[in-house]
């Protein structure tokens, strides 16, 4: 009993001082709270996110490309639930290191921001914040060595699932780090084998 009205003349006598331990250790808890909560959340919506767009769990790509077999060989094993072969390649465009790919509907969904979808074999998607819609995109003269063509016009402004950092990765081209991505149909290539394979696991 003693112990309680010490401690509490204590208080009275330093009553600023209680007001801010009490403070301190609230804003503590409040903070560790929501720090803990956050992480949680941001994995939950990142899985959402992701499973929305049905991005890849695993891409297989091969300096020598790969072929109708290697897609069949894939098909078979016992733990994957969507392979779905497709064409991508690296150029410069207007002194960016560009990686474009063929679009494709059933993985790794774009999310359109502005405009509309491909149509049209001269038809191009881009990232937001690099063009606008009616720009008319020139490839370099090597992409003929994947493409039919090399003009392209802007329809469409958006968002890939596998771009959600500033920091896209490595390039064979330019400088070595990929400045942007871009789609287009996948008929537009002339490839005679795919440039990589994306694979979506069972319950995953």
């Amino acid at each position: 009993m003693l112990l309680f009205k010490n401690s509490f003349i204590k208080i009275r006598k330093s009553l600023g001082r209680f007001f801010s331990l009490i403070f301190i250790v609230a804003l503590g808890s409040a903070f560790f709270a929501g720090v803990r909560e956050t992480s949680s959340d941001m994995i939950r919506t990142t899985d959402a996110y992701y499973d929305t767009y049905a991005l890849m769990d695993f891409r297989i790509v091969s300096t020598m490309g790969l072929t109708e077999d290697d897609v069949a060989s894939l098909q078979e094993l016992s733990n994957v639930d969507k392979v779905v072969p497709g064409y991508s390649f690296e150029t410069v465009v207007n002194g960016d290191a560009t990686k474009i790919y063929g679009y494709l509907e059933d993985i790794n969904r774009v999310s359109l921001v502005e405009g509309r979808y491909l149509e049209n074999e001269n038809e191009i998607l881009v990232e937001r914040g690099t063009y606008n819609i009616g720009d008319t995109i020139t490839l370099e003269a090597d992409a003929l060595d994947f493409v039919k063509g090399t003009t392209y016009t802007v329809v469409g402004i958006a968002d890939s699932p596998m771009y959600i950092y500033e920091n896209k990765g490595i390039s064979t081209v330019s400088d070595g780090k990929l400045d942007t991505f871009m789609y287009i149909l996948p008929s537009n290539f002339t490839l005679e084998y795919y440039t990589e394979v994306y694979l979506t696991a069972k319950d995953s």
